[in-house]
């Protein structure tokens, strides 16, 4: 079966052809050269993620790409020239912190003043709002949403892992709590009941798991405003994060609190 939209040739060897009576043909050889119809829809090629116009990142249909910038515009890259359906539409979706999925936002490509491209190979969509952070996103594509100059149809994008993507975690982590905590231990004042903690570590609890990066943790007096001790956050004898966890453990020197 010939491939669709595709150059053949046919060359014609003389030697290979003679008559019934042994004589070769007196052409001395050549080719025709023909094309076949373009009878298959656009495929997508990649999709790219551009920000502030140039590409940040770009993965091929059924792969799952993290670290997608929350003001990236999404580009659609077939593998030919296409033609915007005048109904076809775009589905994005976000899936929940509880695993529902819920639909952010429907877009008539033909018609939607943020999709830009028609009759060329790349289908670019700016959002009207920004991703949210951290957060995993698929997208739709009715069937005929576009079609080739030859009128071939796009089989569309009807499942949940063709497009998807996690947007890049662009917030810092914040601080939550801590214990042993000292305000639950006395009233009126900030003073440690060290006698009550002499053996217990401290724990710094944040909203999201995080990793050690670079700096120290500093431990005051609270009374003084004196610095007691700082501890390297890269310390591993007094410093533990557990793998995807929410909590720095910290071991301090007693003696220098006391």
């Amino acid at each position: 079966t010939l491939d669709s939209k595709s150059d053949y040739y046919v060359a014609v060897h003389a030697e290979k052809i003679v008559d019934y009576d042994r004589i070769d043909l007196v052409y001395g050889g050549g080719h025709t050269i023909f094309q076949t119809i373009d009878n298959e829809g656009p495929m997508i090629s990649r999709f790219d993620y551009l920000l502030d116009g140039a590409l940040s990142t770009s993965h091929s249909p059924g792969d799952f790409l993290t670290g997608v910038p929350r003001t990236s515009n999404l580009v659609i890259v077939f593998d030919e020239n296409v033609i915007l359906d005048q109904e076809g539409t775009l589905v994005l979706y976000k899936k929940r912190i509880d695993e529902e999925i819920q639909m952010i936002s429907t877009i008539t490509l033909f018609s939607d003043n943020g999709v830009t491209g028609n009759n060329t190979q790349n289908i670019e969509i700016d959002f009207d709002d920004d991703l949210e952070n951290k957060t995993e996103y698929y997208i739709t594509l009715t069937p005929g949403s576009v079609k080739d100059f030859s009128n071939n149809e796009f089989a569309g994008v009807v499942d949940a892992t063709t497009w998807n993507f996690r947007s890049r975690d662009e917030y810092p982590p914040e601080y939550a709590s801590h214990t042993p905590n000292p305000d639950s231990k006395v009233e009126g004042n900030r003073e440690i009941d060290l006698s009550a903690i002499e053996l217990e570590p401290i724990f710094l609890n944040f909203n999201e798991p995080v990793v050690a990066g670079r700096g120290t943790i500093e431990i005051y007096n609270a009374a003084f405003g004196a610095l007691v001790e700082s501890i390297d956050i890269s310390d591993p004898d007094k410093i533990f994060i557990g793998d995807n966890s929410k909590t720095i453990q910290l071991l301090p020197n007693r003696e220098k609190l006391e």
